[in-house]
């Protein structure tokens, strides 16, 4: 609030502006009031500018630094396995599963560890020799396969979609119960696998995504008895990837 002028200051300054006013050729003459006006407040508009690591615009962001995705899915599982008296299919539902842990060396793309899985449970048998098939009444816990290795991911921005491939080192254990009550247990040598995924992801924070991916994971090992087994997983998995 501005100073208090007197009333007697206040008062003459209205009443020598209202004489001026009738003096002809006084009409445009300007009125000083000498009082004390108090200056306004200047209100001014600021824009708030986010950290650039909170701005995130899909159509020019890329994926860098530090990468980690994990996925969980169920899918089918098949294991052919040949041997020299016939050839043994087992089918069933399976999980699925994969880990990659690594590194983004360039815009959308990142070199990565591998580990992935599937685990088929209760898959029902063919066995065929001599050109006949018969099913076989075979209950398995499981049929797991295993893949250790590498690969890369490739991200295609702006639609966060990617491809994953991943070579590397595989095992195949099962534990088999026949209708004899008869469970035997079993691991292969190692051999060599592929791990493939295709997928789709959907921002979650500004540093986490959610996504969906089909996997296809296929192997081929070495038995011990000279048998060989070639094992195939796909299904779809639910994926977090954090970059």
């Amino acid at each position: 609030m501005g100073q208090r002028t007197s009333l007697r200051r206040g008062f003459l300054g209205v009443v020598l502006g209202a004489a001026l006013t009738a003096i002809p050729g006084a009409a445009g003459a300007q009125v000083y009031y000498q009082g004390t006006v108090e200056a306004q407040p200047v209100y001014t508009t600021q824009t708030v500018v986010q950290p650039a690591s909170y701005q995130v615009n899909t159509a020019t962001w890329v994926r860098t630094g530090f990468f980690f995705r994990g996925g969980l899915g169920g899918g089918v599982g098949i294991h052919l396995v040949n041997t020299s008296s016939g050839d043994f299919r087992l089918t069933g539902p399976a999980l699925l599963g994969e880990v990659a842990g690594g590194w983004t060396v360039a815009d959308n793309f990142a070199v990565h560890g591998n580990v992935a899985f599937t685990g088929t449970f209760s898959p029902s048998a063919e066995y065929t020799t001599s050109g006949s098939t018969t099913t076989a009444a075979i209950t398995a816990r499981t049929i797991t396969q295993a893949l250790v290795g590498g690969g890369f991911t490739y991200y295609l921005m702006p639609f966060l979609g990617y491809i994953s491939i991943v070579a590397g080192l595989a095992v195949v254990e099962t534990s088999i119960t026949t209708p004899g009550g008869v469970t035997s247990y079993g691991e292969s040598l190692v051999g060599g696998g592929v791990n493939i995924l295709a997928g789709k992801e959907w921002l979650l924070t500004q540093r986490w995504t959610l996504g969906v991916a089909g996997q296809v994971l296929y192997s081929r090992v070495p038995d011990r008895d000279g048998s060989a087994w070639n094992n195939l997983g796909f299904g779809l998995l639910a994926t977090v990837t954090d970059y």
